[in-house]
């Protein structure tokens, strides 16, 4: 009946969310994209620029410019769907039901971080809001001058020491050091492996010799 039905579609919808928030808790995309709430058909990502450093005040205020930037995403709409067979709600079957209504809600937790990773797997070939490509070798903001996110060299101790000491010397539109301290090596599978021992190893991984490992412990693998 009506009445049961409706019982029935609750306490799925509860054990959805039960496992789409559990999922969801152990998201990393947090770390590596901004999540703006958003209701409309699409966004217009209008932000202005970086806020000016802070100066003694020994006269008058200095009202500063921000710079504008604009970025328009459309937004889309995601489903995913299963069937269930009349007879099995019928023969009271939720035992075989609610585990494939979880895996909806961890499907769905878990596609937010494949967004994401794909964006960021494509970054050589998809534009940003500069209108360079998300990993490129010149992005220009402002006063920042020509910087550059994208590295060629295998990842190598070398070679992530190198990264993170270009990361270090960002500048904002305002030519002022952003202050980036990395945490995060992302890599793909085949890499797991070589990532994990060049920031989990007391020694450097890379030499015979007893050499200490700077970067031990420092960046989270994913």
């Amino acid at each position: 009946d009506l009445g049961t039905l409706r019982a029935l579609t609750k306490g799925l919808r509860a054990e959805f969310f039960d496992a789409f928030n559990a999922e969801l808790a152990k998201s990393i995309r947090g770390q590596i994209a901004t999540e703006i709430r958003t209701n409309s058909e699409g966004e217009d990502y209008a932000w202005l620029g970086s806020a000016p450093s802070v100066r003694e005040f020994t006269d008058e205020r200095q009202v500063k410019a921000l710079t504008g930037y604009s970025f328009y995403l459309a937004n889309k709409v995601w489903e995913n769907t299963i069937g269930v067979d009349r007879a099995a709600l019928d023969h009271d079957k939720l035992g075989m039901i609610i585990p494939r209504i979880r895996d909806l809600g961890i499907e769905a937790a878990r596609y937010q971080d494949q967004l994401v990773m794909e964006v960021l797997a494509a970054g050589s070939d998809t534009l940003c809001y500069d209108g360079q490509y998300l990993i490129d070798t010149d992005h220009v903001s402002g006063e920042s001058g020509s910087q550059s996110n994208k590295g060629t060299a295998a990842l190598s101790v070398t070679s992530l020491q190198a990264a993170i000491t270009a990361m270090r010397k960002f500048k904002n539109d305002r030519g002022v050091a952003m202050g980036i301290r990395p945490n995060l090596l992302v890599v793909p599978p085949d890499l797991a492996w070589t990532a994990q021992e060049i920031v989990g190893s007391p020694n450097r991984p890379d030499t015979t010799v007893n050499v200490k490992n700077v970067l031990d412990g420092m960046l989270q693998v994913h």
